[in-house]
């Protein structure tokens, strides 16, 4: 197969990011390795690349995205793994290259299933259900932690065409959380948030500062522990500390019209997010 990188360079998604710049292609991405898994476990035979680019995704991973036809993509790190696919061709069966494989479909889920178990140590299945009617199952699979806390930000999302039996969208992120173990308490956490009942700021994001709102704002419910990306850095190329996993508390107030993210280490606000 052709180096994809000497193919023509395209913007694929408006919310990636994307270089028009030469950069390093990643060597020889699609192997024959590759290629295997995506037509045996994915049920995915594409035919030659028709464009490249390089770009850094909302894991900071550099991938090599490359388009296979007119609507398959393939996203390939440098470590050799397939981190995102979208894969189009079973919405047209008469599409040119696309092959399906036809096998009992139980089968293939749990052959899917079988295979990211392996591939993907500590992670576990957290969603395996139909959507959008029955033409869509949709499988996902979290990072568990010793602490018994999920991170939806270490995961695996699949959907499966059920009726072509081919993965239709794949995607994989790999953030990693800052901490495992909290270093203040609840009721310090409670201390904190409600020092901020006067912090004009602070209430705005939460929706605003009527009295109502202030006053409801000391009832703090469903106080709990999680992982917690700011919702200003998720989907987006990480540029710095500030754009981590934190470990946080995460507490209800003004009667579930608000929310806000305690770092669980530092007692740094995370997130403030809310609505009038």
């Amino acid at each position: 197969m052709d180096n994809p990188g000497e193919q023509l360079e395209f913007l694929i998604m408006p919310d990636e990011m994307a270089f028009s710049q030469p950069l390093t292609v990643i060597e020889e991405p699609f192997t024959p390795k590759i290629m295997q898994e995506l037509e045996t476990i994915f049920h995915i035979k594409p035919e030659a690349p028709s464009g490249s680019v390089l770009l850094v995704d909302e894991s900071n991973r550099l991938v090599n995205k490359t388009r296979f036809g007119e609507d398959v993509y393939i996203s390939v790190d440098s470590k050799g793994n397939i981190v995102a696919v979208s894969n189009f061709y079973g919405r047209n069966p008469e599409r040119k290259g696309f092959t399906p494989i036809t096998t009992d479909l139980e089968t293939f889920i749990q052959n899917l299933i079988t295979y990211m178990a392996e591939k993907f140590e500590g992670y576990e299945l957290v969603k395996n259900r139909y959507t959008f009617g029955n033409d869509y199952r949709e499988l996902s699979w979290m990072k568990r932690y010793p602490n018994g806390l999920y991170n939806s930000y270490e995961g695996v999302n699949i959907l499966v065409d059920v009726r072509r039996q081919t993965v239709s969208d794949y995607a994989s992120f790999d953030c990693k959380p800052t901490a495992e173990t909290p270093e203040i308490t609840p009721e310090q956490v409670e201390e904190m948030i409600r020092s901020h009942a006067q912090d004009k700021a602070f209430m705005e994001k939460l929706g605003g500062m009527d009295g109502e709102l202030v006053q409801d704002f000391d009832k703090i419910q469903d106080l709990k522990l999680e992982y917690h990306m700011p919702y200003e850095a998720w989907g987006k190329v990480p540029k710095g500390p500030d754009d981590c996993v934190y470990l946080t508390y995460t507490a209800t107030v003004c009667n579930g019209r608000g929310f806000v993210c305690i770092d669980a280490v530092s007692g740094k606000v995370i997130d403030v997010y809310g609505m009038k």
